[in-house]
């Protein structure tokens, strides 16, 4: 059987707030639906980025971790690309399945602090997608989505994008 390093890039900024419900509930169902060996690794990002875990296939700290990322405190802007790339370092690894998948509705306004240290344009952060050969997925939950440049990137790396109702759509 297959396995899989599932690398989660978690949008918490302020522009999340009608959508971090539906966040949680697909963080907590894509862990609890997780295989015995497939691995996870949580960021949790808004103009900060925090590594909330490394890859783990336990099911059981990852669930500690998830719970404990702390979404309600939302707010501030978005460094998208930034956050992105942490997911992308990750899976940085001889793994032959890796994925990134981010939460986000796609908003992206202050990756340009990380100049120089991280992805801070979408061209830097399709480059090093491509370079560790590593597709990006974007899931984003109903209207303000900022669409066009979540499919453009993911189509770019040979990820998806998926912009769903609710969390049931997983």
């Amino acid at each position: 059987k297959e396995t899989f390093d599932f690398s989660f890039a978690l949008d918490n900024s302020g522009s999340m707030t009608n959508d971090i419900a539906n966040l949680e509930k697909a963080v907590t169902e894509m862990v609890s639906l997780k295989s015995p060996e497939d691995r996870m690794a949580f960021v949790k990002f808004d103009h900060r980025i925090s590594n909330m875990t490394g890859l783990s296939a336990n099911k059981d700290s990852l669930m500690i971790a998830v719970n404990r990322i702390g979404f309600d405190s939302l707010g501030g802007s978005t460094a998208l690309y930034a956050g992105t790339y942490d997911a992308i370092i990750n899976t940085n690894n001889n793994a032959p399945n890796k994925k990134i998948i981010v939460f986000t509705d796609g908003y992206e306004n202050s990756s340009s602090s990380y100049l120089g240290s991280k992805a801070s344009t979408g061209q830097e952060l399709v480059d090093l997608a491509r370079e560790y050969n590593i597709p990006i997925s974007f899931v984003s939950f109903g209207r303000g989505t900022n669409e066009k440049l979540l499919d453009m990137i993911s189509w770019m790396t040979n990820g998806s994008f998926y912009n769903l109702r609710n969390s049931k759509q997983l």
